[in-house]
């Protein structure tokens, strides 16, 4: 094992933060079974983090305490600072900014990483080698925001862009220009980046690493609000890094990642395989995205060598059905509401295909080899009339400069939006879109140089595998109370797969006497979010007397609440 950081004083900002530039062994470990021990020596000297096996008794936290305020402040944005992710008024219905080199380096983290590198930080030159020329974003606020108002504009986005072998960043950002985070990938295991990244909780991002372009690596959770960083992939630094899912029914702390044919669970501390359930027969090949739904009983395939979307029983490993590609059992029905039979290949090469209730399955369609425009694709999929329609589609340009033959994105928000990541003519780009395809959200990342088009080599320009949205505390919205009758709408803080259940508590905003502490409880009641991010109605009654506003409190399982004050009938 290479020689533990040293931290010295060559600035008085950095001295806490920094090693001598030779010190580099330390990134560059001998034997993958040190890596927890040069993780540590390396994250705790650059930035503080510190690093520890995956323990039970640490899985569930309260973080009341722990809500940081952000980092960095960038060029054009409104002035908020706060622990909620920043909200976006609904005035500033539209906003362009952009994040410049000086608001990169404002991250301590970065600082602490390019002077771990020996890189003189005021050679403009030497920089261009490790931080983006620049990220631009315009938004549409009033477009974010859709049924569920300004809630909707606040939270974070979180992403990892990675410049080939030569530096990686997973960056935690809200939609108002604040970066809260920016995190140095490499200081963890050297030439990682991350591909599949999900909010493990409300403070924590489950994420899988991918070592030198191998698509193989170490699973993470960090918890960006207190900088710690948790291997829990035990000594297995062979888990596939297109994609990740917390077990969440198992006994056994555990998560769920692709194999080549199928999906395995990994023991969250061990890093032992538990459980593999493949598909025989050439069915599945390079499935590159697996979904555990219906309580870890049910499982969806993304079969990219055979364009297919497969559905697979867990409890008799068996399939159910193969939606596309030359193995498909399905009648297919292209955007134009052209039949095509069974055996046909409507998408090709898909990324990042996910079930999101409704039939819908939404995912980013590379159209791999087709000489046409990559895409964001809906398909619907009717598993009685064994039929699948293409029913939204979204293309970010004319081929060859749309065309992305490698990695994507393409999720539903709570609003109903879309949320799409590609690599494209910018090196990588995010894009919020309505169902009626009317841009809310654009962020593009631009490297020196970077005015080409349709330049998709994977060692040039800025790459981006995913993207993740997420919030601090369940959404609150369409909430009443009406003659002694509540209602409301709730989305959970982010999306999950399972339902999970929480509680909300409905109280007076001032007491009825001096000794009730400023309100007492009218009525509570439990919530139970469904999968899949969807909208949850929640109803209740309470004793209507007397009461003109109340405060309605919706807590999730993770202890992170939400308070709307309703005017009642």
């Amino acid at each position: 094992m290479g020689q533990p950081y040293e931290a010295v004083p060559s600035d008085p900002e950095e001295a806490d933060l920094v090693r001598k530039p030779r010190a580099l062994a330390c990134r560059r470990p001998a034997a993958r079974t040190a890596a927890l021990v040069t993780i540590l020596c390396c994250l705790g000297a650059l930035i503080g983090v510190s690093v520890s096996r995956y323990e039970t008794s640490k899985e569930t936290k309260s973080r009341a305490s722990a809500r940081s305020a952000s980092d960095s402040r960038v060029h054009g944005a409104s002035d908020v600072n706060d622990a909620s992710g920043g909200g976006v008024d609904g005035a500033l219905s539209h906003v362009t900014y952009s994040l410049t080199p000086d608001d990169f380096m404002a991250q301590r983290a970065v600082r602490g990483y390019l002077h771990a590198e020996g890189v003189d930080t005021t050679d403009v030159e030497a920089l261009k080698a490790y931080l983006p020329a620049y990220i631009n974003v315009t938004l549409r606020a009033d477009l974010v925001h859709g049924r569920l108002g300004a809630q909707a504009a606040g939270g974070y986005l979180a992403f990892n862009i990675y410049y080939g072998d030569d530096v990686s960043y997973v960056v935690l950002m809200s939609y108002n220009g604040t970066v809260h985070k920016m995190f140095p990938t490499f200081i963890v295991q050297d030439k990682m980046h991350v591909d599949a990244l999900k909010p493990r909780d409300g403070s924590s991002l489950l994420m899988a690493g991918n070592i030198n372009m191998t698509e193989e690596g170490s699973v993470y959770v960090w918890n960006w609000r207190t900088d710690n960083l948790t291997r829990v992939s035990g000594g297995n630094y062979g888990v596939n890094s297109h994609d990740v899912q917390w077990a969440s029914s198992a006994a056994l702390p555990s998560f769920w990642a692709p194999v080549h044919a199928g999906v395995q669970r990994i023991h969250a501390t061990t890093g032992d395989v538990l459980d593999t359930l493949t598909v025989d027969g050439g069915v599945a090949s390079d499935v590159n995205h697996a979904q555990l739904i219906q309580g870890n009983t049910k499982a969806i395939f993304s079969s990219r060598l055979t364009d297919a979307l497969i559905k697979y029983d867990v409890e008799t490993q068996a399939v159910d059905w193969i939606c596309g590609g030359s193995y498909g059992e399905f009648d297919l029905y292209d955007i134009r509401g052209v039949k095509h039979a069974p055996g046909s290949k409507l998408w090709a090469g898909q990324h990042n295909a996910e079930y999101f209730g409704n039939n819908l399955y939404f995912m980013f369609d590379n159209m791999y080899d087709q000489e046409r425009p990559s895409r964001a694709l809906i398909v619907e999929i009717d598993e009685d009339a064994r039929t699948a329609r293409e029913v939204w589609e979204y293309i970010y340009a004319a081929y060859p400069g749309g065309y992305s033959p490698m990695f994507g994105d393409n999720d539903q928000l709570p609003t109903g939006n879309v949320l799409t990541a590609e690599t494209g003519e910018h090196d990588a780009h995010v894009v919020e879109l309505t169902r009626d395809k009317a841009t809310a959200f654009q962020l593009s990342v631009m490297g020196y140089g970077s005015s080409h088009s349709g330049r998709r080599s994977s060692q040039v320009g800025w790459k981006m595998y995913s993207v993740e949205r997420f919030y601090d505390a369940p959404l609150i919205y369409n909430a009443s109370c009406v003659g002694g009758d509540l209602s409301f709408v709730t989305h959970n803080s982010f999306k999950q797969n399972d339902e999970y259940s929480g509680t909300y508590v409905l109280r007076t905003t001032q007491g009825v006497t001096p000794a009730d502490d400023g309100g007492v409880d009218v009525t509570s009641g439990v919530v139970t979010w469904l999968p899949h991010w969807l909208a949850t109605t929640v109803t209740g009654t309470y004793d209507a007397a007397g009461y003109d506003e109340l405060e309605l409190t919706v807590t999730n399982q993770y202890g992170d609440s939400a308070t709307k004050t309703l005017t009642c009938g």
